[in-house]
């Protein structure tokens, strides 16, 4: 019994260092001597010469730059200046066309336009007075207001102002008298018609002096500025009562306006 055992661990035993002798040798020692494949070359002949290089592709060839031309109206065209490939300058002529104008309809349509930019200049040039005009007058505003407020802080002035409209207006009314002892007799129609635009500017004059004197009227008495205004409305009725009076007389209707 015991001499067939061995027998088969002899087997085995045999069989197992085979089997690794065999591996060992295709995966170590067969690699290890093997030559290297040498991979396949290619020769040619080297020479001089251009390289040339060829590409391919799809598409639409455009132009760089494009650039519409064309005229302003319709019309048939008569002669071409250029060709395909020309160099062109700026301002050249490359076509001429045949239209509908005439010589005298252009020269027509020339001083049309020369007539519109006069025009417009004028427009331009008007624009600029008024707006120096204006310019102007606010700074004469701006004067003017200054001043009167300096008037208005100088109260001897004020005063001295009050006094001359005073003399002013009774100097106005004595005209007025002078001139009404000379129309006793009978007017003609222009010097009446110019007494009755007498009436009317000492009208309007009294007009203004009565709407500059209406915010100051509930002032205080004392208020300078409602002084001057005050004594300046005094004035402008005695005026408008010695023109009124004149009329009266040229007319001989001896009624008040």
């Amino acid at each position: 019994m015991f001499p067939k055992k061995n027998f088969w661990i002899v087997l085995i035993t045999f069989v197992v260092v085979i089997s690794a002798g065999y591996i060992y040798y295709n995966n170590v020692y067969k690699p290890a001597t093997a030559e290297p494949e040498t991979p396949p070359v290619q020769t040619a002949v080297a020479r001089r010469g251009d390289l040339s290089i060829f590409t391919s592709g799809a598409g639409r060839v455009v132009p760089a730059t494009e650039i519409a031309l064309g005229f302003p109206e319709s019309g048939v065209l008569i002669e071409l200046l250029v060709k395909l490939g020309d160099e062109v300058k700026e301002r050249q002529i490359l076509a001429r066309m045949k239209t509908k104008e005439t010589p005298e309809s252009l020269a027509v349509s020339l001083a049309d336009a020369e007539l519109n930019a006069i025009k417009v200049q004028q427009e331009l040039d008007a624009i600029y007075e008024t707006a120096e005009m204006d310019t102007a007058l606010a700074l004469q505003a701006v004067e003017s207001a200054q001043q009167a407020l300096e008037d208005l802080n100088n109260p001897e002035l004020q005063q001295a102002l009050a006094l001359q409209a005073i003399s002013e207006a009774e100097e106005t009314v004595k005209d007025a008298e002078r001139a009404l002892y000379n129309t006793q007799s009978t007017a003609s129609q222009a010097d009446i018609d110019t007494a009755y635009v007498q009436v009317l500017l000492a009208e309007n004059a009294l007009s203004k002096a009565q709407e500059r004197y209406g915010p100051y009227a509930n002032k205080p008495e004392d208020n300078l500025r409602r002084a001057q205004l005050l004594s300046q409305l005094s004035a402008a009725q005695q005026a408008y009562d010695a023109t009124v009076r004149t009329y009266n007389a040229m007319t001989s209707t001896g009624d008040e306006a």
